[in-house]
């Protein structure tokens, strides 16, 4: 059952920090490797259910907004679990384009599968792949939090899907105008 999001941690989870206290980055950093294998043990299905709770708790998988800018930034567990789960299953993005379109799109397990197509957008890049089109052409409108951190960029202005995001995401970091 998809965890429906208050109106009001649209905001909160606009703007993430990462983590901003050292003992505690440091706290979440014990056995992280372990602890990673563990959850990606298996199946992207598995391993879906095994990670959702750790980002349940943050509130999604990116922690740190792009409307955001922090003179340190320490990537919470959460954001570390979410770039190994991208890495390890970047192959199975159908899966997460599938699940994406089956939850209701004021979740946290919706904003969640936003956040690793948006990393696996960035895996197929970091391993100079070619990113599938189907990644460009979900149709399902863009998560309202990723709406509210984009407000103020006159780029996303007039974007409404998940693949209209994904794809000017992709021109603006990394410049690929065959993208």
């Amino acid at each position: 059952m998809p965890h429906q999001k208050p109106e009001d941690e649209i905001y909160r989870l606009s703007t993430l920090r990462g983590v901003t206290d050292l003992d505690e980055w440091q706290r979440q950093l014990e056995n992280s490797e372990e602890r990673i294998r563990v959850q990606l043990h298996s199946s992207v299905d598995d391993a879906w259910r095994a990670c959702l709770p750790t980002w349940i708790e943050v509130g999604r998988v990116k922690d740190l907004s792009r409307s955001v800018r922090v003179p340190k930034y320490w990537p919470s567990y959460a954001n570390q679990l979410g770039r190994a789960f991208a890495e390890i299953y970047c192959d199975d993005y159908q899966f997460v384009i599938d699940m994406v379109g089956t939850l209701p799109p004021d979740s946290y397990e919706y904003l969640c599968a936003y956040d690793l197509l948006e990393l696996i957008v960035s895996e197929f890049y970091g391993c100079e792949l070619p990113v599938p089109k189907q990644l460009f052409a979900i149709d399902l409108p863009a998560p309202s939090v990723v709406r509210v951190e984009t407000e103020d960029d006159h780029r996303y202005s007039e974007l409404v899907s998940i693949g209209e995001f994904l794809h000017l995401s992709c021109l603006i970091e990394y410049g690929d105008d065959d993208a």
